[in-house]
């Protein structure tokens, strides 16, 4: 058997060099051994540089035949022989190449193993920053336009304007003078119109006369400001004084005589002689309240006059003269 083995072997080779060549390969060396399990083993070595011819015109008839023939003979000894194994580098694919060895920083999974799917981090939702809302300005508050506002340096038209009477415009202010023993003098201020609620402030100086003498306001008059022409002596009115030796007072002029409602007591807000002093009243309906150099000196409520009057500017005591430096008026 050994001399028909090696005629089979011979003869498989020749038809795969012819096989080979017919499919476009050019084998450098081919062998055909008997494994020790009896087995075909076929070796064939292919030329790297061997090119595929281009492709050739449809093959005739007879090429055709003989590449049948061909693959009949092939088929018959390797079912004689069995199926060789063919060692082709280019058939066979070349071993796998090794796993890698995963490191500290691989995150692949290793063969075999399932990839571990992580959670997702489910990052916070920021809210946005929280803005203050503004806080909105306030429009300003329209500040009320005085009735009257005037320093009183110079005269005033309805005013009583007499150097030689009782009151006189002069010098740094409006002058009243008590040129008379047991009369004082009263002026009106002309609004036009008599007035409620108001707030009346006034610095008052001594310019002269014996001391015991007061100076302030007039409020509540029920006469005309032309009867208040700083020598009428009646009518009915309010007055908020101050003294010259420190002390204050409110009195009602109930046309001939006095009505005491505050009578003179002291007041640590007077300035001493000399100094001026700011003098303000402030009504509302039936409330009065007496200040003295910003600082509320008496508080009353008197309801014998009606709410609504005239306003004025008062000087008491024999010889008495006075200076108004300035009067402010405000509806309050």
């Amino acid at each position: 058997m050994q001399p028909e083995r090696r005629g089979a072997e011979q003869r498989a080779a020749d038809a795969v060099t012819r096989a080979l060549s017919a499919a476009g390969y050019e084998p450098r060396h081919l062998s055909v051994t008997t494994s020790e399990s009896g087995e075909l083993v076929l070796v064939a070595r292919l030329d790297p540089e061997a090119r595929v011819p281009p492709p050739a015109p449809a093959p005739s008839r007879t090429s055709t035949l003989a590449r049948l023939a061909i693959g009949l003979s092939l088929g018959l000894v390797l079912g004689f022989l069995g199926l060789p194994r063919l060692d082709l580098p280019a058939l066979n694919p070349p071993p796998a190449e090794p796993a890698p060895v995963p490191t500290a920083f691989d995150t692949r999974p290793a063969p075999g193993q399932e990839a571990t799917i992580l959670p997702a981090r489910i990052l916070p939702t920021l809210a946005p920053p929280t803005v203050a809302p503004a806080t909105p300005t306030p429009a300003p508050k329209a500040t009320p336009v005085p009735l009257f506002a005037d320093e009183l340096t110079q005269p005033l038209a309805g005013w009583p304007n007499d150097p030689h009477g009782t009151a006189w415009f002069g010098g740094s202010g409006y002058r009243l003078y008590a040129r008379d023993a047991d009369r004082f003098v009263a002026t009106g201020v002309p609004l036009g119109h008599p007035l409620q609620d108001v707030k009346l402030t006034a610095q008052f100086r001594k310019m002269g006369g014996p001391p015991g003498g007061g100076y302030g306001l007039i409020i509540r008059d029920q006469s005309p400001p032309s009867e208040r022409d700083g020598r009428n002596q009646t009518g009915q009115y309010l007055v908020v004084e101050v003294g010259d030796r420190g002390d204050i007072g409110i009195w009602q002029r109930d046309q001939t005589r006095w009505i005491d409602v505050v009578p003179w007591q002291h007041s640590d807000a007077v300035n001493p002689a000399g100094v001026p002093n700011v003098v303000g009243v402030t009504t509302r309906g039936e409330s009065l309240e007496l200040q003295i150099n910003s600082q509320i000196a008496a508080q009353v409520t008197y309801d014998k006059l009606p709410r609504a009057g005239g306003v004025g500017i008062f000087v008491g005591g024999d010889l008495n003269e006075v200076v108004v430096e300035w009067l402010r008026i405000d509806a309050d």
